[in-house]
């Protein structure tokens, strides 16, 4: 059963790079069964609730609850919900070169289900701004696309971060807060372990502490913004989160060995 539904196919063209075809969100009846023998669809969907049984291309899948699975173009799949828990879901299919491109890009070949992914918010996003007949549809092909790029790079940097070791995990994390305030008892909510514990296996990999890795970005992240912006040396401070101007002028001339404005007149008479 359909509970809202948008179609856009008559207004697809060539020159569009990109454009979202249809969009919708589907309550499955327990006789929900759709089968396409070559797909000329590339569709994301967002399992919000139930389960049900995707087979594509020689792989039998279960999306459930919070799953993504995609269906590409001149793939053979058939689809059915769970008869006693039937699917609730989101769907986006586009169209176009760039919508192609950038599922090819970030998403892993021959891989159609994507588990536990916090995109919700993005395919309601698509689907309410799709449904909205104030909006034009160049409008919407465009931010369709952007949100489709946002649910690809989610999709993509979740698998990175499931084949890293904790040590890279909290490494990336660091990264991540280079332009925030930090603290280890951030790590610890974030990861539930000790201070003891993250701080060892990070020293055992990187040689050095997770502390000391989020200063060296710091003072690394502040030298390529003095060498490559015009920003003034207390908006770099403020971006990076130290306390104050002189806090940050201590650190980074006793990492570098001069003051941020010294470094800066340097690097660019050189």
């Amino acid at each position: 059963m359909i509970e809202n539904l948008k179609d856009f196919s008559r207004f697809l063209a060539p020159e569009l790079p990109s454009a979202v075809q249809m969009v919708g969100e589907t309550i499955d009846g327990t006789d929900f069964f759709l089968s396409r023998d070559s797909s000329d669809v590339l569709s994301l969907e967002y399992i919000r609730s139930g389960g049900g049984t995707l087979e594509i291309n020689g792989q039998i899948l279960h999306p459930k609850a919070g799953d993504v699975f995609l269906l590409t173009f001149g793939s053979r799949h058939t689809y059915y919900a769970d008869p006693e828990d039937p699917w609730r879901k989101y769907f986006a299919s586009f169209d176009g070169p760039v919508a192609r491109q950038i599922i090819e890009s970030y998403l892993p070949a021959d891989t159609y289900l994507f588990p536990r992914c916090n995109v919700e918010a993005y395919f309601r996003e698509i689907v309410e701004m799709c449904l909205d007949d104030s909006i034009p549809f160049y409008e919407k092909a465009d931010r369709s696309t952007l949100t489709l790029l946002k649910i690809c790079m989610y999709i993509r940097n979740q698998s990175v971060l499931q084949n890293q070791d904790l040590a890279d995990k909290i490494r990336s994390r660091l990264d991540f807060y280079v332009e925030h305030p930090f603290s280890l008892d951030v790590l610890c909510k974030d990861f539930n372990y000790s201070k003891n514990h993250l701080i060892h296996v990070f020293r055992e990999k990187f040689g050095i502490t997770p502390y000391q890795y989020y200063c060296n970005a710091k003072i690394e992240t502040a030298k390529r913004y003095l060498q490559d912006s015009a920003m003034r040396i207390g908006e770099i401070s403020d971006l990076l989160a130290f306390s104050d101007r002189q806090y940050f002028a201590s650190c980074f001339k006793r990492e570098v060995g001069c003051s941020p404005r010294e470094y800066r007149n340097r690097v660019r008479k050189g």
